[in-house]
């Protein structure tokens, strides 16, 4: 399952795992470009996902819901706390999250796409941090 309760100091944490950022190559329209992320929920929508996670038919059950982006995704400004919206999609496939319209660089690829030239510069840096690890 992709669902996990996390504890942390400042209390419990209720997280869910989903593809983020199902970002289409510019100019030519594939792709996607997908980031595995975690999103905070409240502990409602949390238990709703849960008790519906194995259930034929529950991205017609649950509406989108709201969490917070608990992932700090590497060569962007901080990600942390970027407003989402979970969809529940069907039984086996992962929740699709949706940022919140913004003008983060992250939520303006998500909405516009992204070109094959950002592709580029993102795994450049990727392998640069990978290197200094």
């Amino acid at each position: 399952m992709h669902g996990c309760k996390a504890q942390q100091k400042e209390g419990r944490r209720n997280l869910i795992t989903g593809l983020l950022l199902k970002i289409l190559f510019r100019p030519y329209g594939e792709g996607p470009f997908i980031w595995d992320v975690l999103v905070s929920l409240s502990e409602a929508n949390f238990n709703k996902t849960i008790e519906n996670w194995d259930i034929e038919g529950r991205e017609e059950e649950l509406e989108p819901m709201f969490g917070w982006l608990s992932t700090s995704i590497p060569c962007y400004p901080e990600t942390i706390n970027l407003k989402t919206m979970v969809h529940t999609r069907p039984l086996g496939v992962t929740p699709y999250i949706e940022l919140e319209p913004t003008e983060h660089p992250l939520a303006l690829e998500q909405s516009n796409g992204i070109p094959m030239e950002r592709i580029k510069q993102l795994a450049e840096e990727l392998c640069e941090q990978d290197e200094q690890d």
